[in-house]
């Protein structure tokens, strides 16, 4: 079957061999081409559904092969395996924030990754230090890849200009998990902040 790719547009073609073997979704996924692109817009942190949007708009040619949506899932689930490579999503996401040059402070006292809370700290830790008088947490629901709550710490400068001081990725919404965060905070400030205030009326 010929490619209704020019063959002159300088994409990679399937070779022969799998033009004949594989079947044609199998052959789609595996061009160089395809996998290149997709890769790219999943690396970006765009979610499936935009991937497959941004790829199916501004794909030249369509990369000389029609591929389906099924196809597009198909890669970003292969990639997702690739990219966990046995360990917990909770690890692929602080190893990606490491490699940002994030600040972080990991408690390692659970034997499961998957339930261990740690706290983020980005460059926003110097107005934390600045304007770390008065400070407010909430925790959201669990909307991230790692299905953990979201512990928020938000501060105020002087000008009345909110920042995001901190984050913390939390196993339970517990007495003991607002208390960790609030510690790990502290160790930021070097010293608790003079006012926290909560929409939990515990803390």
């Amino acid at each position: 079957m010929e490619s209704p790719c020019n063959q002159n547009c300088g994409h990679p073609q399937a070779s022969e061999e799998e033009q004949a073997v594989l079947p044609a979704s199998k052959r789609n996924r595996r061009n160089p081409s395809v996998v290149d692109n997709i890769r790219r817009l999943y690396n970006s942190g765009l979610k499936n559904s935009a991937v497959i949007l941004r790829y199916i708009l501004g794909a030249s040619c369509n990369d000389g092969l029609l591929i389906t949506l099924n196809d597009v899932y198909g890669l970003i689930r292969d990639m997702k395996m690739e990219e966990l490579d046995g360990r917990a999503a909770i690890e692929v996401m602080f190893h990606r924030l490491q490699m940002k040059g994030s600040m972080q402070q990991q408690d390692l006292t659970s034997t499961t990754m998957s339930r261990t809370p740690f706290s983020l700290h980005f460059a926003s830790a110097d107005f934390t230090r600045c304007y770390g008088d008065a400070l407010i947490i909430d925790c959201t629901y669990k909307t991230n890849a790692a299905k953990m709550l979201l512990a928020h710490t938000v501060g105020v400068t002087g000008t009345g200009a909110t920042f995001a001081s901190s984050y913390a990725f939390l196993s339970s919404e517990t007495m003991a998990d607002y208390i960790w965060s609030i510690r790990k905070v502290d160790s930021t400030l070097a010293g608790p902040p003079k006012l926290l205030s909560s929409i939990r009326k515990k803390i």
